[in-house]
């Protein structure tokens, strides 16, 4: 205790003494006290911020719920997948999908007249229940609602490069009735000349068809 009041006693003396050491102690404190200042509106105007996102979204959320057309959404979400679901190809089982479509991009090869084609399905397709976006048509909940009821089969096509040939392959493939996307085109020149082309089918499971055709069967019975 004794040591402690001595110290302080020489503190507060040297601090009598030295007219620089309490400029110095001054600024310390005023740094201090600004720097704590400083924290305290960093901290006011964050609150602030998430108070007013707060607020917007309690706006929107009211908005909402005032809205009195969700039933007619619905409607139309469904006509929506109706749609969808009609350009959709159909499998029984992912194995029979994967043979149905080699089979169609073998017939759209020999009615284009390319020489040396060669299809190669995909290892595993995916299930586009864990990727919506990828059906293609899918920006809105009715094409999310679709894609978990669907199989991505890709397959990759080669063939000798001619220019005819490729331009009657794209304009078959890129026709309405091909239900098929072209993923990607590459001409590679060397040795030989060879494209290689991405195609993707979508197919619908069969235990999504029943939900779907029931949809399509309302949303027929509900137009006026």
């Amino acid at each position: 205790m004794c040591n402690c009041l001595a110290v302080f006693d020489k503190i507060q003396a040297e601090l009598a003494a030295s007219g620089r050491l309490r400029l110095g102690l001054a600024l310390i404190v005023a740094v201090l006290w600004l720097y704590c200042a400083l924290l305290l509106r960093d901290e006011r105007d964050e609150r602030m911020r998430a108070f007013r996102a707060a607020s917007a979204q309690l706006t929107r959320l009211q908005q909402a719920a005032q809205q009195a057309e969700w039933p007619q959404r619905m409607e139309e979400a469904k006509v929506t997948v109706a749609q969808l679901e009609s350009g959709l190809w159909r499998g029984d089982s992912l194995g029979l999908s994967r043979a149905a479509l080699q089979d169609w991009l073998t017939q759209q090869l020999k009615q284009a007249n390319v020489s040396r084609p060669l299809i190669t399905l995909a290892a595993q397709e995916e299930d586009t229940a864990s990727s919506p976006a990828a059906v293609g048509f899918g920006r809105d909940v009715a094409a999310m609602e679709l894609a978990s009821g669907v199989w991505k089969v890709r397959a990759k096509v080669n063939f000798d490069f001619a220019a005819e040939g490729l331009q009657v392959l794209l304009a078959r493939l890129a026709a309405p009735s091909s239900r098929v996307v072209v993923e990607s085109v590459r001409v590679v020149r060397e040795p030989i000349g060879r494209v290689e082309m991405v195609v993707v089918a979508y197919f619908q499971k069969p235990q999504s068809r029943s939900a779907g055709d029931a949809n399509a069967a309302d949303a027929e019975g509900r137009r006026p």
